[in-house]
């Protein structure tokens, strides 16, 4: 009963939800391992390796600026990035080009080591982890999370792995293993770059970069930091290509920028990355190969789009042997066809991409005529080769790719979307009818058998219980149809303000009222609705006062600031940023933070949780 209590407590300690206090895990598991029940393990083994568990803070990416392939630096955007901040100084560290790590401490013990994952949750790496990094560090903060990539040191990989694509996949590949691995794993090097802490009212906050040292990381290779001011960007760029190339002993693909860490919390995150760090991408490898033939593949708006196929060539860590080649016009304009040499490069350090043609080609090459779906005649112009046939099978099918795709199941791959189409699962709303999706017809298609791969498709169909209305007009798969096209006719169907400016009339005109699209969309509602999904609507933007906190809300009779929002919020009030605001709320007008001062300079009214 006690084990059973502690793996219960143990999982739900990893999934942010702890059923127990800290001195109740600990005397438990204290009894187990005196007992000789329990070994020590630091990490939770989930049955399902994909299993995602929670970060206490997100993970986001980061903004990019790029450097030219011709070696042109982003000098400009850099450096106006930088200025806008208001800040005298920054730090710049390397990039590593390695498997971003979260490794969380509770009370100065090693809690989980969890993959980026999706920025919210990650895979449990604990296990495989634990071995490179303090199970243990010095601290009285309640969550401490250590973030930074794990890597393979080159010369140890270069030795004994070098049959693999290169070091990052290698990583990749080996913490996805579900044996063990920790023969390998103990050569990995997990480069810290980023402390972020919270107390028991989950306020965040940022500690300096040297504290690392002193818990124990970056000890086999030290982290090289850079202070400066924004004017001498290209001086720290230097810096850091020539430590790339003499010094470092893992990949580097850029550094990253960042201004000091009792400045981050002010300036803030947006939804997508922190708006107190940028990073600065090196350019990219390129390489010299000759093309030996043209493929052609099939785009969702039935264009023929033109993919080189080259004889191989080693390229970044990878070998390539396919490159994208813009479109027919570029082709023909720069006789980019097979016999023509060119240079190529990785676009986004990812996909290849011909950046130059260095010898044209001419040789007499034939291009499609036909489409190879629906076989009608391919319309030609001077730029694209494209089906215009709306009843084209190819075309049909991509979209269904797509509009499966945003159905957003895990682990459903274009494979199963192939399986489904042969199915006769043409749209994405076909897969939503609990009448067409059942487990017997699949079966019957001859395209499914019973097993694993059937009941996750099924209980990843069946867990969809609500989608968005603009979700529903993008899967129409209708040409030139994008996501913010969708939100405004989705706003438009809701009742509510929208926007049409700017966005193309032909689309728009196809969901006005008493139109054959807009009925259908109708239908499909009632449908989905039939079946038990959910319908999101756009709502019209919150009315009321908008504020900010600062301080804590204890002593006013809230436990948390989370609390306190909500209080608010029922009031009419609107949470947003200090910038955004009209008031600030404090537990003490007369303080001196940050954001008091801020909101003084600005003139802003400054109250207490007790006046709302």
């Amino acid at each position: 009963m006690n084990l059973k209590r502690y793996l219960e407590a143990k999982r739900a300690y990893y999934m942010g939800t702890p059923i127990m206090d800290d001195s109740e895990f600990d005397r438990l598991e204290a009894k187990l391992k005196s007992d000789g029940i329990l070994e020590k393990v630091v990490g939770f083994n989930d049955d399902d390796r994909n299993a995602k568990f929670p970060h206490p803070s997100k993970m986001l990416s980061l903004a990019k600026y790029q450097a030219s392939a011709d070696g042109s630096l982003p000098t400009e955007s850099a450096t106006k990035w930088m200025k806008k901040l208001s800040v005298s100084e920054f730090e710049a560290t390397p990039k590593f080009d390695g498997n971003a790590i979260n490794i969380v401490y509770r009370n100065g013990k090693l809690s989980s080591i969890l993959s980026r994952g999706n920025g919210t949750a990650g895979r449990d790496y604990t296990d495989k982890l634990e071995m490179i990094v303090p199970h243990e560090i010095s601290t009285v903060i309640d969550i401490i999370e250590i973030r930074g990539e794990v890597v393979m040191p080159t010369e140890i990989f270069l030795n004994k792995y070098a049959q693999y694509k290169n070091e990052r996949n290698f990583v990749a590949g080996i913490l996805n293993r579900d044996e063990d691995v920790s023969n390998i794993t103990k050569e990995f090097v997990f480069m810290a770059v980023e402390i972020r802490c919270q107390n028991k009212s989950r306020e965040m906050g940022y500690l300096p970069i040297d504290t690392l040292l002193g818990w124990g990381f970056n000890k086999l290779i030290p982290l090289y930091i850079l202070k400066f001011s924004s004017d001498e960007f290209e001086n720290v760029y230097r810096k850091m290509v020539s430590y790339r190339i003499n010094d470092c002993p893992v990949r580097l693909d850029g550094f990253v920028i960042k201004t000091p860490e009792n400045t981050r919390k002010e300036i803030g995150e947006n939804s997508h990355d922190p708006n107190w760090a940028v990073a600065i991408k090196f350019p990219p490898e390129d390489a010299i190969t000759e093309v030996i033939d043209i493929q052609w593949n099939f785009g969702k708006t039935g264009e023929m789009v033109p993919v080189a196929i080259m004889n191989p060539t080693f390229l970044d860590g990878t070998t390539v042997r396919r490159a994208a080649v813009h479109n027919l016009g570029w082709v023909q304009k720069n006789g980019c066809y097979p016999g023509a040499t060119v240079t190529i490069a990785k676009k986004g350090d990812i996909i290849p991409q011909i950046i130059k043609v260095n010898i044209p080609s001419e040789f007499p090459y034939t291009i499609p005529t036909n489409c190879p779906h629906c076989t009608e005649k391919l319309h030609l112009d001077e730029t694209h080769l494209q089906c215009k046939n709306d009843a084209c099978s190819g075309k049909l099918y991509k979209n269904f790719q797509i509009g499966f795709a945003r159905l957003g199941i895990d682990g459903a791959s274009g494979a199963i979307a192939k399986k489904l189409w042969n199915a006769g699962f043409k749209t994405p709303f076909d897969i939503l009818d609990s009448e067409l999706f059942t487990k017997d017809n699949l079966i019957k298609s001859g395209e499914f058998k019973k097993g694993k791969t059937l009941d996750n498709l099924y209980s990843g169909v069946k867990g969809i219980t609500e989608i968005s209305l603009a979700k529903i007009i993008l899967f129409f798969g209708i040409d030139d149809l994008g996501g913010s096209t969708a939100k405004e006719i989705a706003k438009a169907y809701a009742g509510i303000d929208y926007s049409y400016h700017g966005l193309q009339k032909s689309i728009v005109n196809m969901f006005s009222p008493g139109s054959e699209t807009f009925s259908k969309l109708d239908d499909i509602i009632i449908k989905l609705n039939e079946n038990n999904v959910k319908i999101v609507y756009p709502s019209a933007p919150k009315m009321g006062i908008k504020f900010e906190l600062t301080g804590s809300p204890k002593t006013f009779g809230f436990k948390t600031k989370a609390d306190f929002i909500k209080y608010a919020e029922d009031k009419g009030y609107i949470h947003a940023k200090l910038n955004e605001s009209k008031i600030l709320i404090c537990d003490n007008k007369n303080g001196n933070s940050s954001k008091i001062k801020k909101a003084k300079a600005k003139g802003m009214t400054i109250i207490d949780y007790s006046e709302i």
